[in-house]
């Protein structure tokens, strides 16, 4: 639509040159005929005939819609939850509308017409605006004849029209009157003529804006997005009669499998945000938050109950092994779960030495490396194991169906904590300073609880010959689990002690274990979302740093690389990268351990 911005001061415009003319202040009646400021005076030939005028007026006005939106929480929220309950909360997302009006504007025609039957000659036509508490305001408007504006004096023939049209901004919605004025000059045998319209805004065609929103929601949890969602569009149209419309909605917490965002252990806050945009204006938008704090309990893992042998164990330690498993069993006798080809038929024997790797199948090598040992674990009767071996092998087929890098590596290091809670059958290991065996074909001796020696999946009898053949000797790497490291009775590699914090060696340890000391390793548990996947990379994390620092120990990475490693995983945040480096080095931590109970060199 064209507008027309005038003047508060100048808004006549006079039919020849079509220009604005001042404001006439209410009541003044100037002389026409001696002032630019045109009044409305009467005809002082009134017995000559009059121009016959008539006109429209149309109003119109801008409509910008300004919106509001309020964010609530409806539910209760309790100040403490326990770790593994969940808790609903109920959200309120409000909407409210409200307009100004602006740009208010009159336009229409005015139509002139001589009814006599001789020519007029019209001098101008003029047209005034009077609204209530307003100054007058005198119209633009253009005369026209044939599609061309007409040039004033004009002569009307008799019985003739002619055709203007007026327009004028105005500075409210006031009621008033137009009223149109034809002037004629003092030679003319026809006397001016005057024709009224109501203004009128009652009926005004009106030009909206804003008046549809697009509402968003975004949460966060401990000052991490976790969630950026389309609420949906809200018009005018959808607001009640109290002008209001809104969103419901339940969002779960906690720290449990079932909810929908998980919460740490200790304080967390959680903070909601609704947005809106305006689909059709310039409106910036809005805001609108709400938020609770909520103070997590999480009771640390009680470990003394259960006990659990690892991989390294139950490769080395033949006279253990409960019935009805024995070495040669398969994976799909034992799990028969979906396993990628290469791994279908490995014996439980090579299955307690297989390595990790990249992707899924690397995950499936490691996980079925844990599991190994925890159906061993469940099927003996000396150990108390959290599951027994139905549980142990539905665990595994859920997880291995899932086909899901991260599932995998989450249950094999949680089997992997179970397996390092500290093995009671210490009195069937081999006597301390016997020799170790072999490695197995798959990877070589497992780590094993304190006072095991490294005895691999074959015979145990040593088939070297003593012949040099030339060839430099194969470096083997070794390393001692999480569960060597906690039991052992001699001193731990300096600079480190058992009194030293988590917090105190890796950077970005969530507060809840910062203060957890490194002899307390086996006490970190695992658990749901990054806070569980934390704990179970700080227990492998710990068990790799004093691998690297002791030089008994030919760990496959150095101090600093495992420092870096761990800063870089807890940087990211992400549950997946987490556990996918604690597999990585409880891999490690399972090659083998080179030192005996009291921390010396074994042999």
């Amino acid at each position: 639509m064209k507008r027309f911005t005038l003047s508060l001061a100048v808004l006549f415009a006079v039919a020849a040159c079509s220009e604005a003319g001042p404001t006439i202040p209410h009541g003044n009646t100037p002389d026409p005929m001696t002032s630019g400021e045109l009044a409305m005076v009467a005809d002082p030939g009134a017995d000559r005939p009059s121009l016959k005028v008539q006109k429209t007026a149309e109003t119109f006005l801008d409509r910008t819609w300004s919106w509001e939106i309020t964010k609530d929480i409806t539910s209760e929220v309790p100040e403490v939850l326990a770790e593994g309950d969940v808790l609903p909360v109920d959200f309120l997302v409000g909407l409210s509308a409200v307009s100004e009006d602006s740009g208010w504007k009159v336009e229409g025609t005015i139509t002139v017409t001589n009814p006599s039957d001789v020519d007029a000659e019209v001098r101008e036509v003029w047209d005034r605006i009077r609204q209530e508490g307003q100054d007058d305001l005198l119209a633009s408007v253009v005369c026209t004849e044939e599609g061309t504006e007409v040039e004033f004096p004009y002569t009307l023939g008799a019985g003739d029209t002619l055709v203007c049209t007026y327009s004028a901004d105005l500075p409210s919605a006031a009621p008033g009157e137009n009223k149109a004025a034809a002037f004629v000059t003092g030679e003319s045998e026809v006397a001016e003529g005057f024709g009224r319209a109501a203004v009128d805004f009652s009926d005004a065609t009106v030009s909206e804006v804003g008046t549809c929103v697009d509402v968003g929601d975004v949460l966060a949890v401990n000052g991490t997005q976790v969630a950026d969602e389309s609420l949906g569009q809200v018009c005018l149209g959808d607001l009640d009669d109290s002008g209001e419309a809104g969103f419901t909605y339940t969002r779960s917490f906690g720290a449990a499998d079932g909810a929908d965002f998980q919460l740490w252990c200790g304080d967390n806050s959680v903070r909601n945000d609704a947005t809106f945009k305006v689909v059709d204006g310039d409106e910036a938008g809005g805001t609108a938050s709400a938020g609770f704090s909520v103070d997590v309990k999480c009771e640390p893992p009680v470990v003394d109950e259960f006990t659990g042998c690892t991989p390294g164990f139950w490769a080395n330690t033949r006279a253990a092994w409960p019935e009805p498993f024995s070495r040669t069993d398969t994976f799909g006798e034992v799990f028969g779960g979906d396993v990628d080809p290469s791994l279908a038929h490995i014996s439980l024997g090579n299955m307690l030495s297989l390595g990790g790797g990249p992707g899924v199948v690397g995950a499936q090598r490691i996980l079925l490396r844990a599991a190994a040992a925890a159906v061993l674990n469940a099927a003996n009767e000396v150990a108390n194991y959290p599951l027994d071996v139905d549980g142990v092998i539905a665990e595994v087929q859920a997880a291995l169906a899932t086909g899901d890098r991260g599932e995998i590596l989450a249950l094999a290091a949680q089997l992997d904590e179970w397996n390092n809670l500290g093995c009671p059958l210490d009195n069937q290991l081999p006597e301390e300073g016997s020799p170790a065996p072999d490695p197995t074909p798959e990877g070589g001796d497992k780590d094993q609880q304190p006072g095991e020696v490294g005895e691999g999946d074959d015979d145990g009898k040593d088939e070297d010959n003593g012949e040099d053949d030339g060839k430099e000797p194969e470096v083997t790497l070794a390393g001692c689990s999480p569960g060597f490291w906690a039991n052992m009775t001699g001193e731990w590699p300096s600079p480190y002690s058992r009194t030293d914090t988590f917090g105190e060696i890796f950077a970005g340890v969530h507060e809840a274990i910062a203060d957890t000391e490194f002899g307390n390793m086996l006490r970190l548990g695992g658990g749901p979302g990054v806070l569980g996947a934390q704990r179970i990379l700080l227990r492998a994390a710990a068990a790799a740093l004093l691998n690297a620092a002791n030089d008994d120990v030919n760990y496959s990475m150095s101090v600093a690389e495992v420092i870096d490693a761990v800063n870089d995983a807890l940087a990211g945040n992400d549950r997946g990268e987490l556990l996918a480096l604690a597999a990585e080095m409880d891999e490690q931590n399972n090659l083998g351990c080179s030192l005996n109970n009291a921390g010396q060199p074994n042999g």
